[in-house]
């Protein structure tokens, strides 16, 4: 990642936002003085922005990597296919955070649990590993996790996070249904039926409730359900359902479908 300057950035924006205030500003040519007065005042320390303020995030701390889980026997594991996964996405090599390992196994052993970390902490991971494992040694259609978002940014991102995941792992299937889901792809522009990701993915709400894809993420309502009509006919014959919504922190209910 290339480094950054904080101060200079700071200073490229705000000469930026300065020069355009005072072209933009509707004191006549033929006002020097008044034109040269608003200049000065927008030059003035803290007149319309403020020095860059600057966090911290915590240094977590790390323990395997899913690598080293592949070769467990005994949970926390993970199932050997994840080595597929493009290694820019998601690097198999790399030391997963102590917390991150915790939720595996916690969600392994049919544990329901809260992920209240800090922004960058991983929570997704927390929650999709043990899924992904679970759906690659439990094969075959059915829903194996339901993910619930507040927004639909949210499941948007998920969504492009699943494609690039799962590229090279066919086998697990995934859909978004939200509002912006169509019901088939008769008005689907060819620009986004170049994105949708084949075999894997469930576009339309036609193909999510005649074929149920593994992975199904949804909108929350306003009232903090996911809309009725986005549930369609799920097939719940999978072995297990986690349910799980995320914003600031992620809850994860890890429930037997026997």
């Amino acid at each position: 990642m290339r480094e950054v300057n904080v101060h200079d950035f700071s200073n490229t924006i705000t000469s930026t936002f300065q020069r355009y205030l005072f072209t933009r500003n509707l004191v006549a040519d033929n006002e020097p003085e008044l034109r040269q007065a608003f200049w000065n005042q927008l030059q003035a320390l803290e007149c319309f922005s403020r020095p860059p303020l600057l966090s911290t995030i915590p240094s977590y701390s790390t323990s395997l990597s899913i690598d080293n889980l592949i070769g467990n026997i005994n949970p926390p594991q993970l199932h050997q296919a994840l080595r597929k996964v493009d290694n820019a996405e998601l690097d198999t090599r790399r030391p997963l955070y102590e917390h991150q390992i915790k939720s595996i196994e916690l969600a392994q052993g049919h544990r329901n649990f809260v992920v209240a970390t800090g922004t960058g902490s991983g929570k997704t991971e927390c929650f999709l590993l043990p899924i992904l494992d679970d759906t690659l040694r439990n094969p075959g259609p059915g829903v194996r996790a339901i993910l619930i978002y507040p927004m639909n940014a949210l499941a948007n991102d998920q969504l492009d996070r699943l494609r690039n995941l799962l590229q090279q792992i066919p086998e697990v299937t995934f859909g978004r249904y939200t509002g912006d889901t169509p019901w088939d792809l008769s008005g689907v522009s060819e620009e986004e039926r170049s994105e949708i990701r084949r075999p894997n993915e469930r576009y339309t709400r036609e193909e999510i409730r005649s074929s149920p894809p593994n992975i199904r993420s949804y909108q929350l309502r306003h009232d903090g359900v996911p809309a009725p009509a986005a549930w369609g006919q799920p097939d719940f014959s999978a072995r297990r359902a986690p349910i799980h919504r995320i914003g600031r922190s992620a809850y994860v209910q890890w429930g037997t479908r026997d």
